[in-house]
């Protein structure tokens, strides 16, 4: 298992700015109660669109996005009428505030949920209206932030010391549909197998699962667990949708990778340097490589330059590097990419070699679904003059 740290960079870029708790009072009107942290926006903003925060009836439970300025306002208002309050009406609404440009859909839930739980303490216990119990909600909103902010949920219980009282939230981000699955893709597992209960999936799940390595394509392992191809891409795409595995092109004596611009990054980030030496330690009884050798070998991929080239100018081995599993770090962080040659038929379509060279397969991709070797492939390519080869 490889830590993704790339991926997890990426999901932590829509943070949770700030909460205002808003209310209805009778004699000023909308107005702001608290905000965590103080004066994330100001008064002036909120009076602006007070229409949209303490809204009409009508409004009334729905969720409201507001985009003005630099921030994005989110909120649930929440409607309660009894004889118990002035005007027999009680209004309040618990915003979210996010930067301009984060798409709030997978906060919507959330913001309803915390929405709701305020009603029933209020409607239970008086927490909103009775000011004494009130003042632990600045508290609730910090740790709410914090916490969604950190792991994405957030359990509080016993609030303000009430009988069963509690709040858990859960943001269950949205995600967008994965690639589809080739054959000639290899899943590696970005997810300790610790975090999810395998025995709980079906059996054709569990046999896919226990044949993932890193390094065998999605062909190997459907023959390897006998699996008809279709049904495990299909399975395969479900754990990529879960985020449990991420694909990667094949590693070969002969495949090419170059390196892209977060190798810069890599330099810098002291906690990748590490997973980098653990995860590429060849001998786990001998002293595991420098980080400058690690480096070094990263920065001879460049065009032109196989795999097996880099063993023979870096010797890899000779500095207790397993240069595949290296190589396999590499991309599940973004450090290297794969360079592909794509054979492309010159002949007309009805001709062979521009059935089997279409010109949008590459060699993997050939290799997989026909069951030959890239030799093949090359010796085939010798014989006909007519097919040409795009690397990129």
């Amino acid at each position: 298992m490889i830590r993704d740290l790339q991926y997890n960079q990426n999901n932590s870029t829509e943070k949770i700015l700030g909460l205002v708790f808003c209310e209805f009072d009778i004699d000023e009107g909308p107005k702001i109660k608290y905000q965590k942290p103080d004066n994330v926006i100001n008064k002036q903003t909120i009076n602006s669109i007070s229409s949209y925060i303490i809204p009409k009836v009508h409004l009334k439970n729905k969720i409201i996005t507001i985009t003005i300025g630099n921030y994005r306002i989110c909120g649930f208002p929440i409607h309660l009428d009894h004889i118990k309050y002035r005007r027999n009406m009680y209004i309040f609404n618990l915003c979210f505030i996010f930067d301009k440009n984060t798409n709030t859909c997978s906060y919507e839930a959330v913001v309803k949920k915390l929405a709701c739980d305020l009603r029933t303490l209020e409607v239970e216990s008086e927490f909103l209206s009775n000011e004494n119990l009130k003042q632990h909600l600045p508290k609730i909103m910090e740790q709410v932030q914090n916490s969604l902010n950190e792991t994405g949920e957030c359990i509080i219980q016993r609030i303000a010391n009430l009988e069963h009282s509690a709040i858990y939230l859960k943001l269950i981000r949205n995600h967008l549909d994965p690639r589809v699955v080739q054959s000639c893709d290899v899943p590696v597992f970005v997810r300790s197998k610790s975090e999810f209960e395998i025995d709980d999936w079906d059996l054709t799940t569990q046999k896919i699962v226990s044949a993932i390595n890193g390094f065998k394509t999605v062909s190997l392992i459907a023959k390897e667990t006998n699996i008809e191809s279709s049904v495990a891409k299909e399975a395969i795409q479900n754990l990529l949708y879960s985020d449990i595995i991420r694909l990667v092109p094949i590693i070969q004596y002969s495949s090419m990778f170059v390196r892209t611009p977060l190798i810069a990054e890599f330099y810098s980030n002291s906690e990748l340097q590490n997973d980098a030496v653990k995860f590429s330690q060849f001998n786990k009884d001998k002293e595991p490589p420098s980080f400058y050798d690690i480096f070094m070998i990263l920065n001879m991929f460049s065009h032109g330059f196989m795999v097996k080239n880099v063993i023979e100018l870096g010797n890899p081995i000779e500095k207790n590097i397993d240069i595949k599993k290296l190589i396999l770090f590499a991309l599940i962080q973004g450090l290297l990419r794969k360079i592909n040659k794509y054979p492309i038929s010159l002949n007309g379509c009805q001709s062979e070699s521009s059935a089997f060279f279409p010109g949008d397969c590459n060699y993997d991709k050939i290799c997989s679904e026909n069951g030959i070797s890239i030799q093949k492939i090359e010796d085939q390519l010798d014989e006909d003059q007519n097919v040409i080869i795009c690397i990129k």
